[in-house]
């Protein structure tokens, strides 16, 4: 590489992404933790050259999917040539790394993002971005690009394509939604875009520090407001939040997430939508809805409908459905002639949607074991779709305690390994008198768990029952 590089970021933990005037390239400068032997780059390597649309432009972002499959570079210039036209043309290159395709688009911000729809079994891949226009500006999501090479035409239109779209998942259909920009800020435009996974949010960042919030599945406006009086240059995803972190012309770094104790009663209330609300609520594991779910649940329920409830009590945020007393229900509705029990219909959702917690384990291997279908138990395993700490197994045959031993050793190499965290915490000292009793219970409560691990582990060698726990006070 033998030319000024006029912006570079980190698109990985170990690869830096480097662009020129002419061209990107990749330095993989670090090999991963969790795969030390990774060969690393001597130099650079080139991975695509930059369009014609971006000439002159001023590079304020870069974009890579985590498989590197899709990359998009984002600048921006004075509009010179129409006087008509926003005073700040934004232009992107979207590049697919599997067809060695180039796309140009017209927009101000990008991101990439991943969404599991209802029903699905697989993530749908999705590619947002928002420009700003004369006539104002638009908020987009492109959407499996798969059938490149066709081009799209540079507009502040919506446009939108396939992007590795699986056969076997739903179509994601197509959004489009008007940014309202204040009065005051005739000339702000979006300058970043940052996707919360886990809450499936689109946080969206204007050069005049306002922040608008959409959600990512409906495109619905969830929230706008200003953060900063001074203009945001940068901003990057916070995981820890599920938010993001931005820093002002001053140098102020800001810190914006959801409030999660009342984000749904703002929907149901300020927005009055109860259906985003329950989709939130499940997606982010988020308080608020717990009675939209559970009235959802008995109405499904009780007419008849109880594939339905089974996804409801799966899809129920924090899993307050998941109970024992939801599995006595299904087990004991009546099994209609020709049709799957509702049993297995709510086991079978539950697997779909993820792993199934120790209760759920265990109801469904005691009649999957006693049918002495072992190897589908071991196949969930292997898939890590049920619970490795199943107990209570005298209540099933000789036979199945053979399939349950991997169980077992699981479940004593994860106590064996487990370890409390030691870090520890100043409390104001107007708290402190309050909480030092509590405090010292709760260490007290920890050398319990700690010795009673221990105690397990040698009566598990000696074939021993197991003990209970101290009562012995300090």
């Amino acid at each position: 590489m033998h030319e000024d590089v006029t912006f570079w970021k980190w698109i990985s933990p170990t690869t830096l992404g480097i662009v020129t005037e002419t061209a990107v390239y990749h330095w993989v400068c670090y090999a991963p933790a969790s795969a030390p032997s990774t060969p690393t780059s001597d130099a650079p390597v080139k991975v695509f050259d930059r369009h014609a649309s971006l000439a002159g432009n001023q590079i304020i972002n870069y974009r890579v999917t985590p498989d590197e499959k899709w990359l998009v570079l984002v600048g921006i210039s004075s509009n010179t040539s129409n006087p008509a036209g926003f005073k700040v043309k934004g232009a992107m290159q979207l590049y697919s790394k599997e067809r060695g395709v180039s796309q140009p688009i017209e927009g101000h911000a990008a991101s990439f993002a991943e969404l599991r729809l209802e029903g699905a079994t697989e993530d749908t891949k999705l590619f947002a971005f928002a420009v700003r226009t004369a006539s104002g500006a638009k908020v987009s999501r492109l959407c499996h690009l798969n059938r490149a090479p066709a081009l799209i035409s540079s507009s502040s239109q919506l446009h939108i394509v396939e992007i590795d779209h699986s056969a076997s998942a739903p179509v994601y259909a197509k959004k489009a939604v008007d940014v309202f920009f204040p009065p005051e800020a005739t000339n702000d435009f979006p300058v970043a875009m940052q996707v919360s996974r886990r809450y499936g949010i689109i946080y969206l960042v204007t050069k005049y520090g306002f922040i608008h919030l959409y959600d990512l599945e409906t495109g619905a406006c969830l929230y706008m407001n200003r953060i900063s009086g001074e203009t945001m240059f940068v901003t990057c995803e916070h995981e820890a939040t599920s938010g993001i972190i931005g820093i002002n012309r001053k140098g102020q770094v800001l810190s914006v997430t959801v409030d999660e104790e009342v984000m749904i009663p703002y929907i149901l209330s300020t927005l009055n939508n109860v259906e985003l609300a329950i989709r939130l609520a499940s997606r982010g594991n988020l308080p608020g809805a717990d009675d939209l779910y559970q009235r959802q649940f008995s109405q499904m329920f009780q007419s008849g409908d109880y594939a339905g409830a089974a996804k409801v009590a799966a899809n129920s945020p924090r899993g307050i459905l998941r109970t024992a007393q939801t599995i006595e229900m299904f087990k004991g509705t009546p099994v209609q002639p020709g049709q799957l029990s509702p049993i297995l219909q709510y086991f079978g959702i539950l697997l779909e949607r993820g792993k199934l917690n120790k209760s759920e384990s265990l109801e469904l291997a005691r009649p999957v074991l006693v049918q002495g279908r072992k190897q589908l138990l071991e196949k969930w395993l292997k898939e890590d779709k049920v619970s490795s700490t199943v107990r209570s197994t005298d209540s099933l045959n000789a036979d199945s305690l053979v399939s349950l031993d991997r169980m077992q050793r699981r479940t004593r190499r994860h106590c064996k390994g487990s370890r409390h965290d030691s870090r520890s915490f100043r409390l104001p000292s107007s708290e402190r008198p309050q909480q030092s009793r509590r405090l010292l219970r709760r260490d007290w409560s920890i050398r319990q768990d700690r010795r009673l691990r221990q105690t397990c582990q040698l009566h598990s060698r000696l074939r021993f029952a197991p003990p209970t726990r101290y009562s012995d006070q300090p």
